[in-house]
C-alpha cells in the first residue's frame, strides 16, 4: 500500500470516528437536556400548590406574587420578566391586568415558555355571574370538574416537555381522589346569598345555587341596594343559607353578610378563600365537610 493511498484510508477512519464521537456527545448532552427539571411558574402562589402535585422532585415552581398581595393590584417587576424569560412553562389564571402583560410577552417571543391560561384550556366551563350577568373568571378550577379537566391538561402538557415522567400517572391519581371527594358529598338543595363570585364555583357543586351576591364583583363596593335586596329575599323566603370567605381578618362586607344570617336565622358556611395556601383538592374536602355539618344540624 503506497503511503498515499494509507493516508487517505486514515483520514476516513479519522473522519468517521470525530463523527460518531460528536453523535454521542450530541445525544448525551440532549438526554442530559431531557433530564433536567422543569421551571415551572404560578402567577398565583396558591396555584403553586396544585402544580406541586405533579411534579417532579427535581422540578423546580415559583410564584411571581408573594403571598398576601392583592393579584388585582400586583404589577410585573423586571426580576419577575427574567424569572418568565428562564421558564419552562407558565399556568395563569389570565384575568388580571399583570397576567394580561404575560400572554403580551409571549406572543411578542419575549418569553419562549409554555404559557398555559386557565381561561383557555379547552372544556373549562365559566360560570355567570349572577348579580351582573357576566362571566365569572375568579378561579374556575375551584369547580371539581373544571380541576380535573386542568390538571389532565397540565400533566399532559408537563409530560410533552419532559417525556418519561410521572405527570399523566400523577394527575390521574388526583383526579380519582376528586371523584372521591365528590362522591362522599351529599348533594342539596338550597339557594344562597355570598359574599362575593369567589365562591360560586367552590360551592355550587353541592347543590348551593349562589343566586344574590352582597360583593358584585372583586373590591365593588357594597351599596344600601345591595343589602335591601339580600334582606327583601331572606323575607320572601327565596335564600335558605349565606356563603361567605374564611378570612383570618374579616372585613366590613363579610361582617355584614354574617349579621344578615343572624338576623334572619340562615345558617352560614364559610369557604377556604381561593387564594389559601393549599390545593385545590384540600380546599374542596374542607367543604365537604362543611356540607356534611349542614345536613346533620339540619
Amino acid at each position: 500500500m503506497n503511503r498515499r493511498k494509507f493516508l487517505m484510508i486514515l483520514g476516513v477512519v479519522a473522519m468517521i470516528i470525530v463523527i460518531t464521537l460528536v453523535f454521542l456527545l450530541s445525544k448525551k448532552f440532549e438526554e442530559g437536556k431531557r433530564g433536567e427539571g422543569l421551571l415551572i411558574v404560578s402567577t398565583f402562589p396558591s396555584l403553586a400548590f396544585d402544580i406541586g402535585q405533579l411534579a417532579e422532585p427535581d422540578d423546580k415552581i415559583v410564584s411571581l406574587i408573594p403571598e398576601g398581595v392583592d393579584p388585582h393590584e400586583y404589577q410585573l417587576t423586571p426580576e419577575d420578566i427574567s424569572v418568565l424569560r428562564s421558564a419552562s412553562m407558565i399556568v395563569s389564571t389570565a384575568h388580571t391586568s399583570f397576567e394580561v402583560r404575560i400572554r403580551e410577552l409571549a406572543e411578542s417571543g419575549e418569553i419562549p415558555a409554555v404559557l398555559i391560561e386557565i381561561t383557555s384550556i379547552p372544556g373549562i366551563k365559566i360560570k355567570t355571574n349572577p348579580s351582573l350577568n357576566t362571566p365569572n373568571y375568579h378561579t374556575p378550577i375551584y369547580d371539581p370538574e373544571n380541576y380535573k379537566i386542568f390538571i389532565r391538561y397540565l400533566g399532559n402538557r408537563m409530560a410533552e416537555l419532559r417525556p418519561g415522567k410521572g405527570y399523566i400517572e400523577r394527575s390521574r391519581r388526583i383526579i380519582r381522589e376528586i371523584d372521591r371527594i365528590v362522591a362522599e358529598t351529599p348533594k342539596v338543595n338550597l339557594t344562597a346569598a355570598a359574599l362575593t363570585p369567589l365562591v360560586q364555583y367552590a360551592i355550587e357543586w353541592t347543590g348551593i345555587r349562589v343566586k344574590y351576591l352582597l360583593m358584585k364583583e372583586h373590591e365593588v363596593p357594597v351599596t344600601p341596594g345591595d343589602i335591601i335586596a339580600i334582606e327583601e329575599a331572606a323575607k320572601r323566603g327565596e335564600i335558605n343559607i349565606i356563603v361567605s370567605l374564611k378570612l383570618d381578618r374579616k372585613t366590613a362586607p363579610a361582617l355584614k353578610i354574617e349579621e344578615l344570617a343572624l338576623k334572619y336565622g340562615l345558617r352560614i358556611i364559610e369557604i377556604p378563600s381561593p387564594l389559601d395556601m393549599s390545593s385545590i383538592p384540600a380546599k374542596l374536602r374542607r367543604i365537604s365537610e362543611q356540607v356534611k355539618a349542614i345536613l346533620v344540624s339540619h
